[in-house]
């Protein structure tokens, strides 16, 4: 996995310049996820397949966490609150050592291949494989295909940075979004990339992300 530039000059910046500032979240502070749970919209949810990708990755542990969640059809939509509490269960079953805010970036990164490998996934990004310039403009669709409710829009983009905003998503902003975004361009071709955020309280939030093809 390559290392994680998020404080390189060398990746793009014109857009932090324009739209900034943009700061890299605290991942050893701690999260209470209480805030997030109380904002869920009424009647909320979220496809299966992410709920399943959450217990895909558990190996032995997933049978203790699949007690109380699941199953789970990949394209039905569950609770968007029952996802945010897999979500807190998972990360701390997969990285029990890590500060919550830093489990819960790390199961994000694992939200955007599982996307990739869903029929839906494939007819939005399949043709765009390491052609992130390319592919970002569609990444508003996927977050608002995948639950509802949700609003997102790419403010702006440059080659190799974009900027996007995200509106009523309760799901970890500063910390699994984060990690689906670092996941997503890294599965798309990034060999460095940095993803920063500016929060507007706990459900809405703009990201700035800069990649690069070359190390």
């Amino acid at each position: 996995m390559p290392a994680l530039a998020e404080t390189s000059d060398a990746l793009p910046r014109q857009l932090v310049e324009r739209y900034g500032p943009f700061e890299t979240p605290s991942f050893t502070s701690a999260l209470d996820p209480a805030p997030y749970y109380g904002s869920v919209p009424a009647g909320a949810t979220m496809l299966g397949i992410f709920f399943n990708s959450i217990l895909g990755s558990l190996g032995k542990q997933r049978e203790a966490v699949a007690r109380e969640f699941g199953p789970y059809r990949p394209l039905t939509h569950y609770p968007l609150l029952e996802m945010l509490k897999l979500h807190v269960t998972g990360a701390k079953h997969l990285h029990p050592t890590l500060p919550l805010r830093a489990a819960l970036r790390q199961t994000g990164r694992s939200m955007f291949p599982a996307l990739f490998d869903s029929l839906a996934g494939r007819a939005v990004f399949g043709a765009f494989r390491n052609r992130i310039d390319e592919a970002f403009p569609y990444a508003p669709r996927a977050l608002m295909m995948s639950m509802t409710g949700v609003d997102a829009e790419v403010i702006d983009q440059e080659r190799g940075e974009a900027v996007m905003s995200i509106r009523n998503d309760p799901v970890f902003l500063d910390a699994h979004v984060v990690g689906i975004l670092e996941g997503a361009l890294e599965f798309m071709g990034a060999r460095r990339y940095r993803v920063q955020i500016r929060s507007q309280g706990v459900l809405d939030a703009v990201f700035h992300c800069a990649w690069s093809y070359t190390t």
